[in-house]
C-alpha cells in the first residue's frame, strides 16, 4: 500500500462518527417541525438545564464510536490486508516468512495459526525438495561429466537453436572468439552477433537444400577469420527431428592459423626457389648449348665451361639446402579444404545470383560427378565476384554456364551476349577483394583462385565474336567423405545438458513488449559511487552485472570492473561500500569501460533495484563514452511496491529477506547485482499472477506507480 494512503487509513476513523452525526441531524430535521411550541419550550428548557451533561454525553459517544472504528481498522482491516499479500508469499515465495504478531484477538490467533501453517508447509517442501535432489543426483553427475568433457575439448563447440539463439559453447570457443569484436558470446545471445549474417545464412541454405535432396553428408564448412588473425575452419552440422525437419545446428571450430602460416610460407619457399632457380638453370642451360654448339673448342675453355656447370649445380644444391632445411617437414600440411560436388556449388551459385545481384545464371551441361576440393563459401564468393564483374562490364543480365571436362579437370566457361572487354581488364580484378553488397570474402579473388588451384582466362573468338570468361577447376578423383557428418537426430540420441527447452522459443527481436517477461534475456546491474548527487559531481567507481536467460540466473557470465572516477574518495562513501582511493588508483575511466558494458548488456533487458538512480549516473556519461542506453528497463522497487502494496517497505534488503536471498556482497556492485537478479526471478511470478505477464504490461504498471516519481 502506498505511504500516503496507509497514514490516511487511521484517519477514517472519524467517518462512522462524522455520518451517525449525519443521521442524528437529518432525523432532527424531520421531527422538529411535528412537535408542538410547548414541547418545544420543555426540551429548550431540559437542554438549557442539563447543556454541560449533553455535551459531554455526545462527546464521549462520539470518541467511543471513534476509538472503536480505529481499533478495528489498525487491529483487523489492516492486519488482514498484510495477512492477504504475505500467505501467497509464503506458498510461492518463501516458505520460511513468518507473519508479525499483531492486531486484535482473534486476528492474533489467525497468525498464530498461519504460521504453524507455514511451519509444516516448510517442513513438507523441504521434504519434497530432499526427494527431487536426491533423485536428481544421479542426472546431475552424469550433466557435470558431460559438461566438463565438452568444455575440455580441443574443438571449439557453440549449439544454436533455429532463431541462431546460443544454447550452449565450451570454453575453446569462447577462446577462438576473444578477439572477435562483432559481439558478446554468451548464453541466450545471438550468433548472428558473433558472426557475419550472410556467412550463416548461406550455410544453413546449403544444408537445408541438402536435408531436402535427402543427403547423408549435409554439414558445411566455411572459414572465418577472427580480429584479422586467427583464422577458423567452422564446420555447421544440422541437429534434425523424427521428421527430417531442422531444429537448430552445432558449429565446430577448428583453428587453423598454423596451417594458413605454413602455407604462406609454401607459398614463399616456392616462390624463392623458383626465382633463384630461375637464374642458375640460365647459366647451366647456356653453358650446356655452348660446348655442344662449338664442340671443338680448346680443351682450356671447355673445362672453364665444365667448372661453370660445376659451380652453378653446387649453387643449386646450396640452394636447396638452404630453402629445404629442417624446417621444410612442417610446411607439408594440407590446407583444409572440403570435397563437395560442383553441382552443389553451382545450384547455391545461381540460387545467390539471382537473389542478390539479380542475375539469371542458365546452366546449358550439368556437370554431373564432378568433385571438386574447395572452401564452398569463398569459391561461391568468387564466381558471384565473376558474374557481377560480367554484368557490370558488358551490361548483361543473363549470363549462361557452358561445362567441360576431363579427367583431371572441368573447364567452366561464362558465356553472354551483350558488350565485350579486354583480359588487362580482367587481369585487373586478381587484385580486388571479394567485397559485395551482400556476399564477402576478406581475400582478394588471385589469394581465392590459388587456394584452389584454379586458373582463370579471358577466350576471345574474332571470327565468331564469342567472349568467355573461362575457369578451370581440378577435379578430384578420389573424393573424401566422412562418415561423421550425418544429422544429429536428437530422437534417437537425445542430448542431456544444458537448457535446450530454448529449441522451441521464439527468436529475439527488437519489439519484445508482448513477450512473456519469462522468455526475455536480462542484464541485471548495480553501481557503486562517490556519493549520491550524479549531477552535483558524483562519479561510478564500479559496475557489476549478472544476465538470466530463460528464466536462469548464469552465474558464469558477470560484468565486474572498478573506474577510476578521476576525483578523490570521501570517508563517508568508503564506509558504504568499502572501495578506497588505492582500489582505483590505475582502474579504467568510465569512458572506456561503458562501451563495454554497452556490448555485454546489448539486446537484453536492464534490471536495477531504485534503477532511475543508477541510469542517472549512465547519461551522464552518454557524451564522454560515445553509448546511449536504449534498452527497456524494469525496476525491482517498482515491481515489489506492485505485487506488495500493504507492505511497509521495498528496499533491497527488506526484499531480500522477504524472498530469503542472501546477499553476502552488500554494496558491492556484482554482489547487490547478484542479490537483485534472485530477488526478480522471485518476484517474476507474483507478477504473472497479478496479471502481469508481457514487458508492456510490467513497464505500464510501472510508469503508473508512486515511486516511478522519484527523481535524481
Amino acid at each position: 500500500m502506498k505511504p500516503g494512503k496507509r497514514l490516511l487509513l487511521p484517519l477514517l476513523a472519524v467517518v462512522p462518527a462524522a455520518v451517525l452525526c449525519m443521521i442524528i441531524g437529518i432525523g432532527l430535521l424531520f421531527v422538529l417541525p411535528k412537535i408542538s411550541q410547548r414541547e418545544v419550550d420543555i426540551l429548550t428548557l431540559i437542554a438549557h438545564r442539563n447543556l454541560a451533561v449533553l455535551l459531554l454525553t455526545g462527546l464521549a459517544a462520539l470518541a467511543t464510536l471513534i476509538s472503536l472504528t480505529h481499533y478495528f481498522i489498525v487491529n483487523y482491516f489492516l492486519p488482514l490486508q498484510e495477512i492477504s499479500e504475505e500467505i501467497p508469499l509464503i506458498v510461492s515465495g518463501n516458505a520460511k516468512h513468518r507473519l508479525q504478531q499483531q492486531g486484535g484477538g482473534q486476528i492474533s490467533n489467525l497468525i498464530r495459526t498461519i504460521n504453524q501453517a507455514a511451519a509444516v508447509f516448510e517442513q513438507v517442501q523441504s521434504d519434497i525438495t530432499a526427494s527431487v535432489e536426491a533423485s536428481n543426483k544421479q542426472h546431475e553427475k552424469e550433466k557435470t561429466i558431460l559438461a566438463s568433457l565438452i568444455s575440455q575439448l580441443e574443438s571449439g563447440v557453440i549449439v544454436c537453436n533455429l532463431e541462431g539463439l546460443i544454447l550452449l559453447y565450451n570454453k575453446r570457443a569462447h577462446h577462438f572468439l576473444a578477439e572477435n569484436s562483432a559481439g558478446e558470446l554468451g548464453l541466450g545471445r545471438s550468433i548472428l552477433g558473433i558472426f557475419e549474417k550472410n556467412i550463416l545464412s548461406h550455410t544453413l541454405w546449403d544444408i537445408k537444400s541438402k536435408i531436402n535432396q535427402n543427403g547423408h553428408n549435409v554439414s558445411s564448412v566455411f572459414l572465418y577469420v577472427v580480429g584479422g588473425q586467427r583464422t577458423l575452419r567452422i564446420r555447421t552440422v544440422p541437429i534434425i527431428s523424427e521428421e527430417r525437419k531442422m531444429q537448430g545446428y552445432i558449429l565446430l571450430m577448428r583453428d587453423l592459423s598454423e596451417q594458413v602460416q605454413l602455407h604462406k610460407k609454401q607459398s614463399q619457399l616456392i616462390t624463392s626457389l623458383s626465382e633463384g632457380l630461375r637464374g642458375i638453370t640460365a647459366n647451366i642451360r647456356t653453358a650446356i648449348e655452348t660446348i655442344v654448339e662449338f664442340p671443338k673448342m680448346r680443351a682450356k675453355k671447355r673445362d672453364d665451361f665444365h667448372q661453370a656447370i660445376l659451380n652453378e649445380v653446387h649453387n643449386l644444391s646450396e640452394r636447396i639446402q638452404q630453402n629445404t632445411g629442417k624446417d621444410v617437414l612442417k610446411l607439408k600440411s594440407h590446407w583444409a579444404l572440403d570435397d563437395i560436388l560442383l553441382t552443389d556449388v553451382l545450384q547455391i551459385v545461381r540460387q545467390m545470383s539471382f537473389e542478390q545481384l539479380e542475375i539469371i545464371l542458365e546452366i546449358k551441361y550439368e556437370p554431373v560427378g564432378f568433385w571438386i576440393s574447395a572452401d564452398l563459401y569463398s569459391l561461391v564468393v568468387a564466381m558471384l565476384f565473376l558474374l557481377n564483374k560480367i554484368k557490370e562490364n558488358a551490361g548483361v543480365h543473363t549470363i549462361y554456364l557452358h561445362s567441360s571436362g576431363r579427367e583431371d579437370f572441368i573447364k567452366l566457361e561464362f558465356g553472354w551476349q551483350g558488350n565485350t572487354f579486354d583480359k588487362r581488364l580482367v587481369e585487373s580484378w586478381n587484385s580486388e577483394l571479394l567485397f559485395l553488397s551482400e556476399s564477402s570474402v576478406n581475400r582478394t579473388l588471385e589469394e581465392v583462385l590459388n587456394e584452389h588451384h584454379a586458373a582463370l582466362w579471358l577466350q576471345q573468338d574474332k571470327v565468331n565474336r564469342d567472349v568467355r570468361l573461362t575457369l578451370l577447376l581440378p577435379v578430384l578423383l578420389d573424393p573424401v567423405i566422412a562418415p561423421s557428418l550425418d544429422p544429429i537426430d536428437i530422437h534417437s540420441t537425445p542430448p542431456r545438458f544444458y537448457d535446450f527447452d530454448l529449441f522451441h522459443q521464439a527468436g529475439q527481436s527488437i519489439e519484445t513488449d508482448d513477450k512473456p517477461l519469462s522468455s526475455l534475456s536480462y542484464t541485471v546491474f548495480d553501481t557503486e559511487t562517490t556519493g549520491l548527487d550524479p549531477s552535483g559531481g558524483d562519479e561510478i567507481i564500479s559496475i557489476g552485472a549478472v544476465r538470466i536467460v530463460n528464466g536462469r540466473l548464469l552465474a558464469t557470465e558477470t560484468f565486474d570492473q572498478l573506474i577510476d572516477p578521476g576525483r578523490t574518495m570521501t570517508a563517508e562513501s568508503v564506509k558504504v561500500h568499502g572501495i578506497t582511493q588505492d582500489m582505483l588508483t590505475g582502474q579504467p575511466v568510465a569512458k572506456d569501460v561503458l562501451p563495454r558494458f554497452f556490448k555485454f548488456a546489448k539486446e537484453t533487458i536492464l534490471v536495477a533495484h531504485n534503477a532511475a538512480f543508477d541510469l542517472k549516473f549512465l547519461q551522464m556519461k552518454e557524451k564522454e563514452s560515445g553509448v546511449v542506453f536504449e534498452n527497456p528497463v524494469l525496476d525491482t522497487l517498482l515491481l515489489s511496491s506492485i505485487i506488495h502494496k500493504n507492505q511497509k517497505q521495498h528496499n533491497l534488503d527488506a526484499l531480500c529477506q522477504r524472498f530469503d536471498v542472501k546477499n553476502i556482497g552488500r554494496h558491492s556492485a556484482l554482489g547487490d547485482a547478484l542479490a537483485t537478479a534472485e530477488v526478480f526471478l522471485k518476484i517474476i511470478p507474483f507478477l504473472e499472477k497479478a496479471g502481469i505477464k508481457t514487458l508492456k504490461q510490467a513497464r505500464e504498471a510501472s510508469e503508473k506507480n508512486f515511486y516511478n516519481k522519484i527523481e535524481y
